[in-house]
């Protein structure tokens, strides 16, 4: 007969102590439970107690109240998602001589029953936002209207519905108008989190007090199977309660069996290894609980999840973490507590122990061997994901963070690291390329062939273009104005990655490909043993000097390695340079130290120059409290590393000027072309507030501008103000320069033409209109330009015909 006893003998001193840790294991359980629960309730009780959801409505589906109403205003319908309405935000744009009346907002049924009324003044600041606190029950899936009026009619209050899809409300007699955004802030308990914490402190404890006894054999397998699934469930929680406002139970079920059989796969591998069941549990927990840490901390600093990349790019994640304020917050607590969860669940005793002879405990390792090697040989592989509907393609990875979850994105993003050969490559598919996209002949260039400078500027965003924002001061006075001069060309590209990535930025410049197809997670690293196809290369061909200069150590991305194979004669890197304690902040070099460094390398050189310039002063971490910003930030507030960001850039804009100075007064024809490569992570607060949510491309995009120091030719420039991919600049620098094309951005200069955007999170035709990432690859030329790429590439033999200008 079996049964549970909570007092056991203690037959050794050894056995002793074993048994004194496990209680005092026990009782630490209940004490971090307590604790993470107060910390994490007082710092932030919307993540534990509720469910934090914001649905924003930019106003397109809103209605003018009929003209008989007895007042006048404006209602938006929509449909509840939860059962408990929290708040309401409304972030509207006022004009400055709007009155201060209070609107009366009500939430009605649709039968016009009413919810809930109250009083706000929505008119009485410029540029703020009002959170109306409703506290409302609501049916989950009925549609509700908020109906917001002016109860003085004689203002006349009237709405519009503008192209851009904002509702636009306007008073009569004023002269300028507001545009009301808004969020609806659910909230609800997330009882599915308290029971699972209260269930892992029973299983726990019961784990760390009880033994079994007399246990039959075939008991003690179903027992220690069952051990190793409840343990991963908890692992895998803890890893996905550190994944932003994610959790294993809002995931889909297919995502949660992607990430459970990496986890058995490991834990079987492991157990091979170890020989012991529960230290190969706990070591796989610990995995997965450092993949989960990390992806916090990335997300955190960086505003996109952790992949395989970052594992290569480690070195350099290292050497600029000094920028960045690591705090404890209390999320991370509750993850240790379900790791605990996890680690104690396979603490069952169960006796007596299975006799084992040496050759079954050897056959028993490469049985687990053989099973973990085949499921995770089954599970990382890409139709595997791809028939899960768990590819990283067609989305950005923020997106696909949120829906495949930590552990399952990561794994990914490694499975997709290496491009697949795409559908349609053959020696003869290049051959017919080469015909059709012939390279010019490289002509020997003149003495008047111009300077290129071209200057990736880090996390370069213009803000007040992009949406709404209140300073003390124009943030980038200089940039506004200069983009307003008829020599001076303009526009905005669209970026694949987020606070983070500038490789990928400068990797898709300086060679045409982009990431929306199969791309190399870490290029730098894993393709980049050769000369390829490229700009400086291209320049060089025709006799220019070729020279990178990048203020940051060489071995970041191994650039000290790659950049040569892109054709630089001469790479500069913050180990070459000598600066003064005025030449830096936070730090890194400033752009007015960087950009004399750069005016003195054109002064010094004879032969006409190709100079890449990549900055780094406004690089992420933007909490330094040494640094005083000459910006302040009026709305939204609250945004303290914004406001230090946008200092920084209003310094970048000085430089700007200053290097554009420079160069007006250089005697040598120079051509600059400035771009940034990603927008800052400045937190969902600050995105949300002044970004438009309606495009798509919204936090992906950053503006560029094209100017030289003598006329260019209109027609080899880019139509002012368009929207563009950012691999799209390669083609568009060598025609403003001046250079022959190669056959390859002959056919880069059709495909853009046609598609000007191309991104992970998908693009626009020639008409501007959205296209998903299906979409894209049915564009023309879509498959061509995946053949090209890989080719380029990964080709052992290429057709040199479509990467080099035809020699003379």
């Amino acid at each position: 007969m079996s049964k549970i006893s909570i007092k056991c003998p203690l037959p050794s001193p050894i056995c002793l102590t074993r048994r004194l840790w496990r209680r005092i294991a026990a009782l630490c359980l209940p004490v971090l439970l307590a604790v993470g629960l107060l910390w994490q309730g007082l710092a932030d009780p919307a993540r534990l107690f509720s469910v934090p959801e914001t649905v924003s409505l930019a106003g397109a589906d809103s209605v003018e109240l009929p003209a008989d109403a007895a007042v006048s205003g404006i209602e938006q319908p929509f449909t509840a998602q939860y059962s408990w309405l929290a708040s309401v935000t409304v972030r509207p744009r006022i004009g400055e001589n709007a009155g201060d009346d209070l609107w009366t907002v009500t939430l009605q049924k649709e039968d016009g029953t009413e919810v809930w009324q109250g009083q706000a003044s929505l008119t009485g600041s410029h540029a703020g936002e009002v959170t109306i606190p409703m506290g409302a029950s609501l049916q989950t899936g009925e549609t509700y209207r908020l109906v917001f009026a002016c109860p003085d009619a004689a203002q006349n209050l009237e709405a519009a519905v503008p192209a851009e899809g904002q509702t636009t409300l306007s008073l009569a007699g004023a002269a300028q108008s507001a545009a009301l955004r808004l969020d609806l802030v659910y909230g609800a308990a997330d009882w599915v989190l308290f029971g699972l914490l209260a269930v892992g402190l029973l299983v726990s404890l019961a784990g760390l007090l009880l033994e079994w006894q007399d246990c039959p054999a075939a008991w003690q397998v179903l027992l220690r199977l069952g051990q190793g699934i409840v343990s991963g469930l908890w692992f895998l929680c803890a890893a996905e309660l550190l994944n932003g406002d994610s959790a294993l139970w809002k995931l889909p079920a297919i995502a949660v069996l992607v990430a459970f059989l990496l986890y058995a796969g490991l834990a079987l591998v492991l157990r091979a290894v170890t020989g012991r069941t529960g230290l190969a549990t706990g070591l796989t927990g610990a995995v997965l609980f450092v993949v989960g840490v990390a992806n916090h901390f990335v997300l955190l600093f960086r505003g996109t999840p952790f992949t395989f990349i970052d594992i290569l790019s480690a070195g350099t994640g290292m050497r600029v973490a000094g920028g960045y304020r690591f705090t404890i917050q209390p999320v991370l607590l509750l993850g240790v507590v379900f790791l605990l969860f996890g680690l104690c669940t396979p603490a069952l005793r169960l006796e007596p122990r299975l006799p084992r002879t040496r050759r079954n405990r050897w056959l028993l390792r490469l049985g687990c061997l053989a099973a973990g090697a085949a499921v995770l040989a089954g599970v990382c592989r890409r139709d595997t994901f791809q028939a899960a509907g768990m590819a990283p393609s067609g989305r950005s990875a923020v997106d696909y963070a949120e829906a495949a979850g930590a552990v399952t994105s990561f794994a990914g993003s490694g499975v997709f690291s290496f491009p697949a050969q795409p559908d349609g490559y053959s020696p003869e598919a290049l051959e017919a390329l080469a015909e059709a996209y012939p390279s010019d002949e490289a002509t020997a260039i003149s003495e008047d062939a111009p300077n290129v400078l071209l200057i990736l500027s880090e996390s370069f965003t213009d803000f007040e273009a992009l949406g709404d924002l209140c300073t003390d001061q124009t943030v980038l006075p200089f940039w506004q104005e200069f983009t307003q001069r008829e020599d001076v060309h303009s526009g905005t590209l669209v970026m694949s990655t987020l606070g983070g990535g500038t490789v990928y930025s400068e990797f898709q410049v300086l060679t045409g490909i982009t990431t929306a197809f199969d791309y190399p997670s870490s290029p730098y690293t894993q393709c980049l043993d050769r000369t390829v196809a490229s700009l400086p290369a291209q320049a060089a061909q025709l006799g220019y000097t070729t020279a990178a200069v990048h203020p940051a150590e060489g071995a970041n991305y191994n650039r000290v390695g790659a950049l040569p194979w892109l054709g630089f004669d001469t790479c500069v890197f913050r180990e070459d340079l000598t600066l003064a304690p005025e030449d830096t902040t936070r730090g890194f070099m400033r752009d007015s130290a960087l950009f004399r460094q750069v005016t003195g390398m054109l002064e010094e050189t004879d032969d006409p120059m190709f100079l890449f310039c990549i900055t780094m002063q406004n690089h992420g971490g933007y909490t330094n409290a040494d640094y005083e910003s000459p910006v302040q930030l009026l709305w939204p507030e609250g945004c303290d590393e914004a406001e230090q960001y946008l200092g920084l850039v209003h310094e970048s804009d000085a430089a700007l000027a200053e290097l554009i100075g420079a160069l007006e007064e250089l005697d040598e024809p120079t051509l600059v072309i400035f771009f940034g490569d990603h927008q800052p992570e400045l937190g969902s607060d600050f995105s949300q507030a002044v970004l438009d949510e309606s495009d798509p491309f919204a936090q992906y995009t950053t503006p560029y501008l094209i100017w030289a120091n003598y006329p260019l030719e209109e027609d080899q420039l880019p139509e002012n103000g368009s929207r563009i991919g950012i691999a799209a600049l390669n083609p568009l620098v060598a025609r403003a320069a001046g250079f022959p094309l190669t056959g390859w951005q002959k056919f880069l200069l059709e495909f853009y033409t046609q598609t000007p955007v191309m991104a992970q999170m998908g693009g626009t035709n020639a008409a501007g209109e959205y296209l998903t990432m299906e979409q894209l690859k049915q564009q023309p030329l879509a498959d061509e330009y995946q053949i090209l790429q890989y080719a380029m590439l990964f080709a052992e033999e290429q057709e040199t015909g479509l990467w080099r200008l035809a020699e003379g």
